[in-house]
């Protein structure tokens, strides 16, 4: 498609501001939640020999993901400038994503790459935590931007230089990223691919060599884990556009028709992006992990199948594409009101936490199967009786020695139960027979074919339950 000939010359432009933007005033009114407490009290108050010592500490430990090392202290930042960068790195992630696809102008492939970066991807595995933003949204827009340098690296000294520091740090961002693009482009250049910017490339190899050869990320894979859940699931929900692409290089691999001309595939960008994914997929299948450990081999994916349709796509008209692009901008634009309403709510939970003896909040609050269907589970609001792990980093956060918090409808203030519904919940003296505590301190039990959440708690030095219907969110593990 010419470009001059484009319909909206501008329209790929807004479209991406846009998402910035709105990402930007959904962040703005996202709690602090789980690792994001973790790290804010691990950044916050420290000097810069304090960062560096942490960050050290990290990768010898944990692992060795810049996401986690350099991004951290953005926590502890106002909320304005952390917010601002979230968007930043969101519109990037969209913008790289659809340049590399070859569909950055408005087209019937640039409205699909954008639908499918909003509707397709697991943002529902807790991606609205600011450590998830820092380890896949920001980990995939530098690899993204760190790839297209390398074959288009600046001319002045200074600037390739500067663009190799980015290469670098876009390399240790996250092993999943980074490494499965470093075996694709050695795979690329096997085949006879164009040679890439030796400085920028050895940058970014030399970062990927940093984050994958981590002692922290070593050892915890040597560590006994247990699959979420079964191979075909995990294919399903979390690499379902890589399992498309690794079925199609095996029926070149596999057809006398086809097979010729792999070579030749795999020395295009797209072929790049392709080994990429199939080998990202590997690593997200060997975490055993449903959701986001899938999200950079579907991205790479969804760049292989967008090129591949890119020519049929451009045909669309353009009233199709125009509603194509409205689609995901409503649903990001349902996020980011509701996520104001959550935030309100929220913040009275958490100052009713902070002036709370007991632990107890009394809170008529939204469940997660109470907010709009649009939204798909991208609200971050009032915690849920079964997140302890959440309820966990919070009390730490604020007082490690007070009680978890335990919220209560605010008709129960005033009221006596023992035993009787409570606007769908129970408060009992009595410890249900059945209940069970998990390893992670979960108490769970069984009443009317239905599994509950136990949370004691006392008042009135009495010792009481509250019983509350479990309700599993995407990417519970």
């Amino acid at each position: 498609m010419n470009p001059r000939s484009t319909p909206y010359p501008h329209a790929a432009t807004y479209t991406i501001v846009a998402v910035g933007l709105i990402t930007f005033f959904i962040c703005l009114f996202t709690p602090f939640s789980g690792d994001d407490w973790v790290y804010y009290d691990a950044a916050n108050g420290r000097s810069i020999f304090g960062w560096i010592a942490n960050g050290v500490g990290h990768w010898l430990t944990t692992n060795g993901r810049l996401a986690n090392i350099g991004f951290t202290p953005l926590l502890v930042a106002p909320r304005w400038i952390l917010s601002a960068v979230c968007g930043f790195f969101a519109a990037l992630m969209y913008a790289e994503a659809t340049r590399a696809a070859s569909v950055n102008r408005f087209s019937g492939g640039f409205a699909l790459m954008i639908a499918l970066l909003t509707f397709a991807l697991p943002w529902w595995d807790s991606m609205w935590m600011f450590d998830c933003q820092f380890n896949y949204v920001f980990a995939v827009a530098l690899c993204l931007w760190a790839v297209r340098k390398m074959w288009q690296a600046p001319h002045t000294p200074y600037g390739r230089w500067l663009a190799a520091a980015v290469c670098f740090a876009a390399g240790m961002m996250h092993e999943a990223a980074s490494l499965p693009l470093c075996i694709a482009g050695a795979v690329y250049l096997w085949a006879g691919g164009k040679r890439p910017d030796k400085l920028l490339a050895t940058a970014f190899a030399l970062g990927t060599a940093v984050v994958t050869f981590s002692p922290g990320i070593w050892m915890r894979a040597a560590g006994e884990h247990v699959a979420d859940a079964p191979l075909y699931i995990l294919l399903l929900q979390s690499d379902l556009a890589a399992t498309i692409v690794a079925f199609g290089l095996l029926f070149m691999i596999v057809s006398p028709t086809r097979r010729h001309r792999l070579r030749q595939y795999l020395a295009t960008p797209t072929g790049l992006f392709a080994v990429a994914a199939v080998v990202s997929m590997a690593i997200s299948l060997a975490s055993g992990i449903v959701g986001r450990s899938g999200w950079f081999a579907e991205i790479y994916a969804f760049i292989v199948i967008i090129s591949y349709c890119r020519s049929r796509l451009d045909c669309v008209a353009s009233p199709a594409t125009i509603i194509a692009l409205a689609i995901p901008m409503a649903q990001l634009l349902v996020v980011s009101v509701v996520q104001f309403v959550a935030y309100n709510e929220y913040r009275a939970f958490e100052q009713r936490y902070c002036n709370s003896c007991d632990g107890v909040v009394y809170l008529d609050y939204t469940r997660d199967d109470e907010w709009p269907v649009l939204a798909l589970n991208r609200i971050r609001g009032v915690l849920d009786p079964d997140d302890r792990y959440l309820l966990l980093t919070l009390r730490n956060h604020i007082n490690p020695n007070a009680p978890l918090p335990v919220v209560l409808p605010t008709y129960a203030a005033n009221h006596h139960f023992d035993g009787e519904l409570c606007n769908g919940d129970i408060i009992t003296s009595t410890l249900p027979t059945d209940a069970v505590t998990r390893p992670d301190g979960l108490i769970l039990c069984h009443l009317n074919g239905r599994e509950w959440v136990v949370q004691p708690y006392r008042s009135s030095h009495c010792q009481l339950y509250h019983l509350s219907p479990r309700q599993l969110d995407p990417g519970d593990r």
